[in-house]
């Protein structure tokens, strides 16, 4: 079972921002590329197995979640909207800057998740399937959460130090219906 820390933003719904750009700069070739390839993405990728459930795990355990995607947010929202996870979502930080240096493995979009839910890093936690999402919670100085969907991932994301390890988020469920959250100190 996993051990899971809980935000210290009490619980309720809170508005997603607006999918606006983060700059000024001009939108090039590859931005516009990424963007409706992401967007094309999100209309046909299926969800995570067991992700409704940690979402209303969470929820009833009194924890928020906030989505921190290297996505564009228009593809984050269409992806959430298409498959009605909106409703257990407080807050979406995705791509809004032109420039890469500012995704994951950079803590920059985990930090502004945290600064917008007005919570702290010791009481967060990322869960994320990727290598660079390990590595991005360490630099943000949150826990982390390795989702190991994928052969091979469970024993990289120990050797990158991943809080705890998962290969099906129903364990993410459990942990959390099983683990109130704790009140803020």
């Amino acid at each position: 079972m996993v051990s899971v820390r809980t935000s210290i933003v009490p619980p309720g719904p809170r508005p997603l921002p607006a999918d606006t750009p983060g700059t000024s700069a001009p939108i090039t070739t590859p931005q516009v590329t990424a963007s409706l390839h992401d967007f094309a993405v999100s209309l046909t990728a299926d969800p995570t197995p067991y992700v409704h459930e940690v979402i209303a795990g969470a929820r009833e355990s009194g924890r928020i979640i906030g989505v921190v995607s290297n996505n564009s947010p228009r593809a984050v929202n269409a992806y959430l909207d298409r498959h009605g996870l909106t409703d257990g979502i407080a807050l979406v930080v995705a791509r809004t800057s032109h420039d890469p240096a500012l995704l994951k493995p950079n803590p920059h979009l985990i930090n502004e998740t945290i600064s917008a839910l007005e919570a702290h890093s010791f009481a967060a936690a990322l869960v994320g399937d990727s290598f660079t999402d390990i590595e991005a919670a360490h630099s943000a100085g949150v826990d982390s959460i390795g989702y190991a969907n994928k052969p091979g991932k469970r024993k990289r994301m120990i050797e990158l130090r991943a809080g705890a390890v998962i290969t099906s988020m129903a364990e993410l469920a459990l942990s959390l219906r099983a683990h109130a959250a704790s009140p803020e100190p």
